[in-house]
């Protein structure tokens, strides 16, 4: 099982994947009503950011081999919203933008992703790789517990389209989630569950390099390169080859 490592920093970038995140103190969360502490978590990253990640992607079903294939994450933070591209295998794409309030994300997938659907072979979605589900409607906020050493609020949030929901466990100090579970309407059991596995830090910005997810008879693991993690403050100037 690989080791979770957590930072404790002032900021970090956050995928499964992604959103940069102030950390706060424990004392700051403790007054914090459940409607508050939610809203902390969506708007608590610096605008004027963006990341770029590339690594590898691995899924295994019962009974089957494991399949692989190239990953490309980029995203960018503006002050009204997030924009970013997910590339799998070169030739499939999607692009997501999402505002920072209860509006439904957009996702947009070029013409050849539709026909491939690798993606969603992997069990994956484009809106996860952002984290669009902390936008969802709250719907409660469930007794707190700990996760691999971590002291966690766990909010209930629901998709008001389709009315799936999502578990969402984090961080009571640091304003990120640490585990999160997806749940179909009317069903008790998750078909797919995150795990964040561990962080990389570049110039004191943070992101997830690794993390995990699973549901009944798959697993999917999505690694980026340590050497191929790019974080950055837009004044500081933004790769030509972003998006």
């Amino acid at each position: 099982m690989t080791e979770r490592k957590y930072p404790k920093i002032s900021f970090m970038v956050f995928t499964a994947i992604i959103l940069l995140t102030s950390i706060a103190s424990a004392d700051t969360e403790l007054n914090l009503t459940s409607q508050q502490f939610l809203e902390q978590v969506r708007k608590n990253h610096p605008v004027d950011t963006w990341g770029l990640l590339q690594g590898e992607v691995s899924h295994k079903r019962k009974g089957s081999e494991t399949i692989t294939s190239p990953i490309r994450f980029a995203i960018r933070f503006t002050p009204s919203r997030m924009l970013a591209k997910i590339t799998i295998d070169k030739n499939e794409s999607y692009t997501v933008g999402q505002p920072y309030s209860e509006i439904q994300p957009s996702v947009i997938a070029d013409e050849s992703s539709l026909a491939i659907a690798n993606l969603a072979n992997f069990g994956l979605k484009p809106e996860d790789l952002t984290m669009t589900f902390l936008y969802w409607k709250f719907i409660e906020e469930l007794e707190s517990t700990n996760v691999q050493g971590i002291d966690c609020r766990v909010f209930l949030l629901q998709n008001p389209e389709t009315k799936e929901e999502v578990k969402v466990y984090i961080g009571s100090s640091y304003f990120y989630p640490i585990e999160i579970v997806w749940l179909k309407p009317g069903e008790t059991s998750p078909y797919r569950t995150c795990f964040i596995n561990s962080f990389k830090e570049v110039d004191n910005l943070w992101t997830p390099d690794s993390f995990t997810l699973k549901g009944p008879g798959w697993r999917t693991n999505v690694d980026f390169a340590s050497d191929k993690i790019q974080l950055g403050y837009i004044k500081d100037g933004v790769p030509k080859d972003l998006f």
